[in-house]
């Protein structure tokens, strides 16, 4: 219930596949929880951290963020 409603965005690392990946989990999960599927933000590189403009944006925008790697 705590997710219900919610908006889902996806965090993309740079790999191949991670961008299929998020978006079928947040399609899914989106269906699931009645819940809105807000695409994905990639950030510049697999190799670095996330920059702190698009962490700030992951916070202004609220909701679920997923992540994760895929090759």
């Amino acid at each position: 219930p705590a997710l219900r409603g919610r908006k889902i965005l996806g965090l993309d690392n740079g790999k191949a596949g991670a961008d299929i990946l998020l978006t079928r989990l947040g399609e899914n999960l989106a269906s699931r929880i009645d819940g809105e599927w807000a695409g994905i933000r990639a950030k510049g590189s697999a190799a670095t951290p996330c920059e702190a403009n698009l962490l700030d944006d992951f916070v202004r925008e609220g909701g679920i963020v997923l992540t994760g790697t895929a090759d």
